[in-house]
């Protein structure tokens, strides 16, 4: 089987690559790299501006945080999404974060204190 024909079966979901390893003892890590960078395609998101909501929780101080996976376009701090205006968003790793001016597609983000309930945008 070809290596597009690999990839494309991938894309569609009807094949599933198994690696075997420990990240841990760093046992496998590189095949695994390898084999992610050679067998699965970079997803195409249109110029125009999407995003899922995945999550809404509030934080320690009682602040609002949306979770939100961009699928379309970018997302920048000041821009309105329906009536209300994103004005820090935040990119999330455990507890800690890093604010940031934008987010484009593919990325995942969170939106301090956004008040609009959104359902989706895409």
């Amino acid at each position: 089987m070809s290596k597009d024909a690999i990839r494309s079966r991938i894309a569609s979901r009807d094949l599933f690559p198994c690696y075997f390893g420990s990240a841990l003892k760093n046992t496998g890590v590189e095949d695994f790299m390898r084999g992610l960078e050679e067998y699965t395609l970079e997803p195409v998101y249109p110029d125009e501006f999407g995003a899922k909501i995945f999550k809404i929780v509030r934080d320690n101080q009682g602040e609002r945080l949306t979770y939100m996976k961009i699928t379309g376009g970018v997302l920048h701090v000041k821009d309105r999404i329906g009536e209300e205006k994103v004005n820090q968003l935040r990119l999330y790793s455990g507890d800690k974060y890093e604010a940031v001016s934008e987010a484009p597609a593919g990325r995942l983000c969170c939106i301090f204190d956004f008040k609009c309930i959104v359902l989706s945008y895409s």
